[in-house]
């Protein structure tokens, strides 16, 4: 669940406790810094450092090739994996299962924009996002979908790319340098850049060091900063707290069926 954090995790949860003889285990996992969609989802998907992936670092274009490519290593063939992005647009429970309703498939990854997508447009704070987020979660019927796929013998890994953060802008300078990618949290540069010292809230990640491709130069904010007009409130990812690094991740199984699970 693209953009999902801790805190919409707890509505997520509420949702699917009620389904017959669930099961839910519940870990934290580490998304890829800097916490924007095309590095940290492909890295989710491809189960490789965004240095692998240096010619899609900005989008997610490939991201089905290299979910496929993960589990064709894994020794399966194409026909046994899935791959879907805004399943939210599937309403209707049936339309739903037909994206898994082929006796061959036996792994699926499926993204839900949802809560992301609300995100960017939100012009309220985080508790404006959760509402909207319940009363999706019932509209949409989450749980019995969920209760569809353990239906079909699925075990359901729910987890997130990268999670969220409220934060506001004290004011940014014009920069001298164009970045390359713009975020509420991140600026993505081509050349090195001294914006971040003790005092700043802002961060130069260091990129080589952790995995992403050459010639790539974050600057990332620290507590509740964000790249924005001054004084504006926005919910928001991209930087380095704990709320948008550490995501949820639940394997939801069927009492009866309860083994170790291989994730």
């Amino acid at each position: 669940m693209d953009g999902m954090g801790f805190q919409q995790w707890t509505h997520v949860k509420k949702s699917i406790v009620d389904i017959p003889d669930v099961r839910i285990e519940e870990r934290g996992i580490f998304s890829w810094v800097p916490t924007i969609t095309s590095i940290a989802r492909q890295a989710l998907f491809s189960g490789k450092q965004p240095r692998s992936f240096p010619d899609s670092w900005d989008n997610t274009s490939k991201e089905k090739a290299l979910w496929q490519a993960y589990w064709e290593d894994q020794g399966l063939s194409k026909d046994e994996v899935a791959y879907a992005v805004k399943v939210e647009n599937s309403r209707v429970l049936g339309s739903f299962v037909d994206r898994f309703h082929s006796p061959r498939l036996k792994v699926a990854g499926f993204v839900i924009n949802y809560i992301d997508e609300q995100m960017h447009g939100m012009k309220s704070e985080m508790s404006g996002l959760n509402v909207a987020l319940v009363d999706w979660l019932d509209k949409w019927q989450f749980s019995s979908k969920i209760e569809a796929l353990l239906d079909s013998g699925f075990e359901v890994i729910i987890t997130a790319d990268h999670g969220n953060q409220e934060a506001i802008d004290k004011g940014w300078p014009n920069e001298g340098v164009k970045a390359e990618t713009k975020g509420e949290r991140v600026r993505l540069y081509k050349n090195t850049v001294e914006y971040s010292n003790e005092e700043a809230d802002v961060l130069e990640w260091p990129a080589k060091k952790y995995g992403l491709p050459l010639n790539i130069y974050p600057l990332v904010s620290k507590g509740r900063h964000a790249f924005v007009q001054k004084d504006k409130l926005i919910v928001g990812h991209g930087g380095i707290s704990l709320h948008e690094v550490v995501v949820p991740l639940a394997i939801i199984t069927r009492n009866q069926h309860v083994k170790e699970s291989e994730f």
